[in-house]
């Protein structure tokens, strides 16, 4: 087993991501719970609330995605790079998937985590009130909420943007040893490394016979 440079990096962006796909579940967890107690607590009043958070929400839907994806990818990279069995030539073939996977769901963490930091700073969910079919003035349904609308004034909302970031840096350092990873491990390296093994081996046969050649003289 061998614990090098390109492990400790892979093993990071391991548990950085997953911390960002916590963060992120998290906060739709939480986001799911504070609409249903709110909606719960209005409808006892007879007031039928509608509240919107799609913007973030999808945001962080594609954030969660995104690092679950590089977690499962860094986490299989870090399992290679400790090197526990041969690589086998099935692998080799499907090598490629590694890094190409793992760059797929960084661009899409990286994607993700801008307009979740955006919406989250700047942006408060759109909530309506209805008696029956009458809408009520948002400043009526904005003083009886107790649940701030502004993004940012939850707790877990400010856990899930700063969680959207500090993974990415290790992710594409992943990315890049990735790829180096499978230039090394792809059949046709293998193959030019067995071309240019074979003609030295070759040689020093016939240097041997030749001088078994000699001796017999």
């Amino acid at each position: 087993m061998a614990f090098g440079k390109d492990s400790i990096i892979y093993l990071i962006s391991t548990i950085l991501c997953t911390l960002t796909l916590a963060a992120s579940g998290n906060a739709l967890r939480q986001r799911n719970i504070n609409v249903g107690n709110q909606t719960a607590t209005a409808a006892a009043t007879g007031v039928r609330l509608e509240i919107n958070t799609d913007d973030l929400t999808n945001a962080g839907w594609a954030l969660g995605v995104g690092a679950g994806g590089a977690a499962v990818g860094s986490l299989i990279l870090f399992l290679y790079s400790l090197h526990l069995r041969p690589v086998d030539r099935f692998s080799r073939k499907v090598f490629f998937l590694s890094p190409l996977m793992l760059t797929l769901n960084t661009l899409l963490m990286f994607a993700s985590a801008i307009p979740v930091t955006i919406f989250g700073r700047t942006r408060e969910a759109g909530v309506k009130g209805f008696i029956g079919n009458t809408q009520l003035p948002d400043a009526v349904i904005k003083g009886a909420s107790t649940i701030p609308a502004e993004y940012w004034q939850n707790a877990y909302v400010k856990f899930m943007v700063i969680a959207a970031w500090p993974e990415l840096p290790f992710a594409i350092l992943s990315c890049f040893l990735a790829y180096r990873a499978w230039r090394k491990e792809r059949p046709s390296a293998q193959h030019h490394h067995t071309d240019t093994v074979h003609p030295v081996i070759s040689h020093n046969e016939e240097k041997t016979q030749d001088i078994r050649h000699a001796e017999r003289m």
